[in-house]
């Protein structure tokens, strides 16, 4: 029996999917993020995840560990091109194919491969492929440069009214109030020294998205 392997990686979580010659799924398993792995922090996170997660999705599948998969797809938030090395010490396969999330998105979403998708999670990115093959994408580029429309962009410029309206040039909002309640700050100053805290991290801050829908109802 063969087992092939499929892992989304994700700015906030991790999921593997292991599955046999049939197509049956045999065992799931989720982990944290791994988004970027350029600096060693980062691949240190990346390899936590993606180790995590496979012995979880073994675990669920009651196989060894250290099984040779068949094949191995990973499509990583942020591209393949800092985590193929790796991803590739990491799983023992005889066949790894590295991509991003968008391809395995769209992959999934349409039997034919073709169409547009669009993921809106902590980051942003659509990506798409015509009937001739040819690819395109918008965004994806990451937090200091894109990710237009996400989880953490709706909230950072959330941010950004609410501390408006603390200067006295914003107009008047309740987000203020909602982010001071669900950060435990007594001030937009205190707020502001809570967001730069290492202990809220950008999938953190992106979670309080909900926010502003409570916000606008």
């Amino acid at each position: 029996m063969k087992f092939f392997l499929g892992i989304d990686g994700g700015q906030s979580s991790t999921t593997a999917v292991i599955g046999d010659e049939t197509g049956r799924v045999l065992g799931t398993g989720i982990g944290g993020p791994c988004n970027h792995a350029v600096a060693e922090e980062g691949r240190e996170r990346l390899r936590k995840a993606i180790s995590e997660t496979v012995a979880g999705a073994c675990r669920a599948a009651a196989l060894d560990p250290k099984i040779r998969f068949a094949a191995a797809c990973c499509g990583m938030s942020g591209g393949p091109d800092d985590k193929r090395a790796i991803l590739e010490s990491l799983i023992p396969t005889d066949r790894l194919l590295v991509t991003t999330d968008a391809v395995i998105a769209l992959a999934g979403a349409t039997e034919s491969g073709r169409g547009i998708i669009v993921i809106a999670g902590t980051g942003s990115m659509a990506f798409g492929r015509n009937e001739a093959g040819v690819t395109a994408r918008a965004g994806g580029w990451g937090y200091l440069f894109g990710d237009e429309g996400s989880a953490f962009d709706m909230v950072r410029q959330a941010l950004r009214f609410a501390l408006r309206m603390e200067e006295g040039w914003g107009p008047v909002t309740v987000l203020r109030d909602s982010f001071l309640a669900v950060s435990g700050c007594t001030s937009a100053n205190e707020l502001m020294h809570r967001f730069y805290d290492p202990n809220w991290p950008r999938d953190r801050i992106a979670a309080l998205a909900p926010l502003l829908d409570q916000a606008a109802a």
